[in-house]
């Protein structure tokens, strides 16, 4: 059978394309990596650490005001987190928060209220703690109504206080509570969890 000689000229074109397509793609597939041992090397890490097992370090081992008193027991005078009424929309919320201040062995309405407010007040002095604490405030389900009755508003308004004022004012609004975030909490052990965040990626999980 004879070919034209257009036919064979076309053909060989094809060929050649196609050889060059694949000598590209296999060019293309080749990584070529170059390590300079006198370069420096940053190594990062991520390390997850339980909150059973962080906040429970912070609490204060010191005397103080409710040494004494179980965390089952009521003080006369002061109102509890069960007095108050609990937006249904923010139980998760606000049961995560009760889940923190009974780890840090604060059981208080009053107290609790203090210690938000100075963490708003001062987030990065008490990072990573505030950050557990302050995300929780979020009106991320909708409007909260202002009441006193509200222990979510409540925990806002103290936030809220801190945010706008300074810690000074926290003990003015809260001076029910006698110790401030700094005697509830154990500053040196915080200092040391926020050492190692400056070292590792930590997340309190």
């Amino acid at each position: 059978m004879r070919m034209s000689l257009k036919t064979v000229f076309c053909a060989a074109a094809c060929v050649l394309c196609a050889t060059a397509a694949t000598d590209q793609s296999h060019h293309r597939s080749k990584r070529y990596f170059f390590i300079n041992p006198d370069a420096p090397i940053t190594l990062g890490f991520l390390l997850n650490m339980p909150i059973s097992l962080a906040l429970p370090t912070l609490v204060d081992t010191t005397p103080r005001a409710f040494g004494h008193y179980e965390a089952t027991e009521r003080l006369p005078g002061y109102e509890y987190p069960e007095d108050l009424y609990v937006e249904p929309a923010y139980e998760q919320e606000v049961g995560r928060l009760q889940v923190y201040f009974s780890y840090l062995k604060i059981p208080t309405v009053a107290c609790q209220e203090r210690v938000v407010c100075e963490v708003a007040a001062q987030p990065d002095v008490f990072s990573p703690l505030s950050t557990l604490v302050l995300k929780e405030l979020r009106q991320t389900h909708g409007p909260v109504k202002p009441s006193s009755n509200s222990l979510l508003w409540r925990y806002m308004a103290a936030s809220a206080t801190g945010y706008a004022y300074n810690q000074d004012s926290c003990v003015q609004y809260y001076d029910q509570c006698e110790l401030g975030a700094r005697q509830l909490i154990n500053m040196p052990v915080l200092k040391v969890w926020q050492y190692i965040s400056s070292k590792l990626n930590l997340k309190l999980v």
